[in-house]
């Protein structure tokens, strides 16, 4: 039954969001850019615009309390990067919801992947003057809004992908 559920507590609890790496990768680009355009379609369905890159998409659904979140990742209560802290329980929240055959949680269930992958090659983000800046130095312009992502063409996260992302600096 929780298959998506069980999955993103195992994921986020493998994450070390204290370490960061900022060596320059594409792929890392590749995967800020993905999750951009995932949540701007998002966004765009429910005819909503955020400036900010970070949100909780269970909002919309109008459900609280949906997880213990502390409760199946002991280890983040000492991390003080709210953030990354938030969007991993944000991913959480939202695979127990298409796990429950909520469907707006299903038709976008992928949502949070690009960004969790990120996380879990120890990789951060930030807002910095309107830019979303991913480790390694690159930056992405938010002055337009997320919904601006929405037209971009879908990027592919595979891991074998992303290797080559990297391999054609």
């Amino acid at each position: 039954m929780n298959e998506r559920y069980n999955r993103s507590i195992q994921r986020i609890n493998k994450i070390d969001l204290i370490k960061c790496d900022n060596t320059y990768k594409r792929s890392n680009n590749i995967l800020a850019k993905e999750y951009l355009r995932r949540i701007a379609l998002f966004m765009e369905y429910i005819s909503v615009d955020h400036k900010y890159p970070f949100f909780r998409a269970a909002d919309v659904l109008e459900r609280d309390n949906i997880i213990s979140f502390y409760e199946v990742c002991p280890q983040l209560v000492e991390v003080n990067c709210r953030d990354p802290k938030s969007i991993c329980k944000y991913y959480i929240e939202w695979s127990a919801l298409a796990d429950e055959g909520e469907p707006l949680a299903l038709k976008f269930e992928g949502m949070y992947e690009p960004v969790i992958k990120l996380f879990e090659r120890g990789v951060h983000l930030r807002i910095q003057h309107q830019f979303l800046e991913v480790g390694g130095g690159n930056s992405l312009d938010l002055t337009k809004g997320i919904r601006a992502y929405a037209s971009e063409t879908p990027l592919d996260i595979s891991e074998i992908a992303l290797d080559n992302y990297d391999k054609s600096l």
